[in-house]
C-alpha cells in the first residue's frame, strides 16, 4: 500500500511539472468553458443568462475533460515511458502491474478532480454559478466515469508500441467519440443505423451519467453497468498486455 502511495504521488508530481500537461490537462479546460459560454450566450435567445449557459455545458466538458486525459494524455506518456525505459527500472522491483497501472489512473483522477474544481472555480468567479445540490451523486458520477475511461485509455498504453501509435490512435477515438457520443448534439439526433454503434462508445455513457446526474434525472443504470464492464474488462485486459519494455 506504501509503494502504491508513493508512485501516486510520483506521477501527481510528473504531471505538474510538465508545463504542456499542465496546461492542457488544467488549464485549457477552463479557457474552453469561458469560451463556449461567450460563443453560446451570443447565439442563445435574448435573456439567456450565462449561468443557464454553464449548466447546459458543464457536463459535456468533464467528459471531454476525462476524454482527453484517457486517451490523448495517459496513453502516449505511459507509451514514451516504455520507449525512454523508464517503465523497465521497476521490472526488477517486486511491483506488480496492477499496482502500476492503479497508480497511474488514481494519478490522472486526480488531475482530472483539479481540473473539475478549477472549472467550478473559473464558473463561480467569471458568472455567479452555483453547482447542483447532489454534489456527492455527481462525485460518484465522476468516479465511475473516470475509472472506466481511464480503463481504457490505459488499455491503448499497454497495446500500443510506441508514442507516435498511441497518440494516433487515441486521438483518432478521441475525434470520434466528442462528435457522436452526445457532448454537442443527444445521441438521438444521429442516424438510427449509427446509433446503436455510438451506444457501445464509453464516452456515450460517460456524457449520459454526467449529464442525467448533474440535471437531477435520477441515475442511469443501464450508463453505469456498461461503464461497469468497460472498467472491468478493459481493466483486466490492460493487465494482460501490459509490457515493462
Amino acid at each position: 500500500m506504501r509503494s502504491y502511495r508513493t508512485l501516486v504521488v510520483f506521477q501527481v508530481k510528473g504531471l505538474l511539472r510538465e508545463p504542456l500537461s499542465l496546461f492542457f490537462n488544467l488549464i485549457f479546460p477552463s479557457l474552453l468553458l469561458q469560451f463556449m459560454v461567450v460563443v453560446s450566450t451570443a447565439y442563445m435567445p435574448p435573456g439567456t443568462t450565462a449561468e443557464s449557459v454553464v449548466s447546459f455545458l458543464f457536463a459535456g466538458i468533464l467528459g471531454l475533460i476525462l476524454g482527453q486525459l484517457s486517451l490523448n494524455t495517459l496513453p502516449v506518456a505511459t507509451a514514451a515511458m516504455r520507449e525512454q525505459g523508464i517503465l523497465r527500472r521497476f521490472k526488477a522491483s517486486p511491483m506488480i502491474p496492477s499496482t502500476w497501472i492503479a497508480s497511474q489512473i488514481s494519478a490522472y483522477f486526480i488531475m482530472a478532480l483539479i481540473c473539475a474544481g478549477l472549472m467550478l472555480l473559473t464558473a463561480s468567479v467569471s458568472y455567479g454559478f452555483e453547482p447542483p445540490a447532489n454534489v456527492a451523486a455527481l462525485f460518484l458520477a465522476f468516479t465511475v466515469s473516470a475509472g472506466a475511461f481511464l480503463s481504457f485509455g490505459y488499455l491503448i498504453a499497454s497495446l500500443a508500441k510506441n508514442p507516435r501509435t498511441a497518440m494516433i490512435a487515441g486521438q483518432l477515438l478521441y475525434l470520434l467519440m466528442m462528435f457522436v457520443s452526445g457532448v454537442f448534439l443527444p445521441v438521438t439526433s444521429l442516424p438510427e443505423n449509427l446509433q446503436p454503434f455510438v451506444r457501445i462508445l464509453p464516452m456515450t455513457h460517460v456524457i449520459e451519467l454526467l449529464q442525467a446526474v448533474w440535471f437531477g434525472r435520477g441515475w442511469p443504470l443501464t450508463a453505469t453497468a456498461a461503464l461497469l464492464v468497460v472498467f472491468v474488462v478493459s481493466g483486466t485486459a490492460a493487465t494482460r498486455f501490459f509490457r515493462w519494455d
